[in-house]
């Protein structure tokens, strides 16, 4: 049994002595005694900030009264700083950027220090584009915060998704509409702030309408996930160079779904990466690069699936198989590799191994020039914006010195994207040679081209 008397005494103690901390800590310990838990702490000790309980608390009451504008924000490329400069270096960062948050959003904002590199801020009230203005100015302040004077070069840029929600909304679903708009802030290419509400609609009805996990692993288990495929011609001879594989989902009732039908955009939350059965693209790479002349096979490189931690096994099995030389992996404009530790490894022994990398949609968003000098890149694939904008003078001077540039790093060129006959004579009028768009055939079961491809050369072997 609990004395009262040794627990009374105790913190009469602590307050007589004025033990500061210590007493905090023995008064908590006299709590517990009398069977009472300790109070919880508000602030984050490093931040400064909220703690997520005091902040989810204050939010859901902020709520019950009155309009709330919601802020998801995030350190672009956080990661990079632990890794290059220390975890006491990222800390001193966080707390310099919670204490430019709190300055700059004033006493009233609720924020909060959300796992390692993320804030959650709430603004109570219903000044939406007054809160939105506040935000983005907090936001654009972050970029000029450094860690220590000594290391005045390290920053980071934030990108935010912000909500403004009525009273009476769930605060769960609060912070996931926000969430959301920091998604397609991060998929337009970060350093950014999203508050169309409109669009964060469009995002969430979307994401509700795919099949959900379940459904998907039930396709797999039904052996209806398939591959089709992409030709990619010489553009003078129409000879096929090689193929893009493509992921579809052939459903029961006959329908063929793309990706961004049954996946969504790969930047948003909750989007997982497919992994097909080894044993498919093994199968579907092995019938290109052993046709009478052999072709290559392209697969998607995602961000998400670099960093996933099977791939490397998967992708060093398929080249143990499948001749090197026949296969390219593409590094698509999503996949933000750079700072991943393990990624820029696996893409080096792949090409050591023979086959070739790819820089998809090139002269757009991440795939621009300074991934040339980080990544090991055997081919550039011209994004489809400059094949269409081709007729342009300013759009074709530009895609001419991207083209020269190329040559001069000794890249291949793939152009996107071709639809005319007129844009094929431009592009070979400019010196490129190779292309991909439906006007050089569009995406079909792989074995349908195969055989296509198989036919075509026979009269020509014949000949010979």
């Amino acid at each position: 049994m609990t004395d009262p008397v040794l627990t009374g005494s105790l913190a009469g103690l602590a307050i007589v002595l004025g033990l500061g901390g210590g007493g905090a800590l023995l008064c908590r310990a006299c709590a517990r005694l009398r069977g009472r838990p300790p109070a919880l702490p508000r602030r984050d000790p490093l931040t400064g900030c909220l703690t997520r309980t005091a902040f989810t608390a204050a939010l859901a009451d902020d709520l019950r009264r009155q309009a709330v504008t919601v802020c998801v924000l995030d350190l672009d490329h956080f990661e990079s700083v632990n890794d290059t400069w220390g975890h006491a270096t990222g800390d001193a960062l966080l707390a310099a950027v919670g204490r430019c948050l709190r300055e700059r959003l004033g006493s009233g904002a609720r924020i909060t220090r959300l796992g390692s590199d993320a804030f959650w801020v709430a603004l109570p009230g219903p000044a939406r584009q007054a809160n939105a203005d506040r935000l983005e100015a907090a936001r654009q302040a972050i970029g000029a915060v450094i860690p220590t004077p000594e290391l005045p070069h390290v920053t980071r840029s934030a990108s935010a998704g912000v909500i403004h929600v009525p009273a009476g909304t769930d605060p769960a679903e609060a912070i996931r509409a926000a969430d959301l708009a920091l998604a397609l802030a991060k998929a337009q290419g970060r350093d950014q702030l999203e508050a169309d509400a409109e669009a964060v609609h469009r995002a969430a009805a979307a994401r509700a309408r795919r099949p959900g996990p379940d459904g998907i692993r039930a396709g797999l288990d039904r052996d209806e996930f398939t591959y089709f495929v992409q030709p990619v011609r010489d553009l003078s001879t129409d000879r096929v160079l090689g193929v893009e594989a493509l992921l579809r989902w052939v459903r029961p009732d006959g329908r063929v779904l793309t990706p961004d039908q049954f996946l969504g955009d790969p930047a948003l939350p909750g989007t997982r990466p497919i992994r097909p059965p080894l044993e498919m693209t093994r199968a579907l790479a092995a019938m290109f690069a052993t046709l009478p002349e052999p072709c290559f096979t392209a697969f998607n490189l995602s961000g998400r699936v670099l960093r996933s931690a099977d791939t490397g096994a998967r992708l060093r099995a398929l080249i143990e198989t499948v001749d090197p030389a026949r296969l390219v992996f593409e590094i698509v404009e999503d996949a933000g590799i750079e700072d991943d530790p393990a990624a820029l490894p696996l893409l080096r022994d792949l090409r050591q191994a023979g086959a070739r990398i790819a820089l998809d949609d090139f002269g757009t968003g991440r795939s621009n020039l300074a991934r040339l000098l980080t990544l090991p890149v055997d081919i550039v694939k011209f994004d489809r914006t400059f094949t269409v904008a081709a007729t342009r003078p300013r759009a074709r001077a530009i895609l001419a010195r991207q083209i020269a540039m190329a040559e001069d790093l000794g890249l291949d060129m793939i152009a996107e994207g071709l639809e005319t006959e007129a844009q094929r004579a431009l592009l070979l009028d400019l010196g490129l040679r190779s292309g991909q768009g439906y006007l050089l055939g569009t995406p079909a079961p792989a074995t349908d081209w195969a055989t296509r491809i198989a036919a075509d050369r026979r009269p020509a072997q014949a000949a010979e």
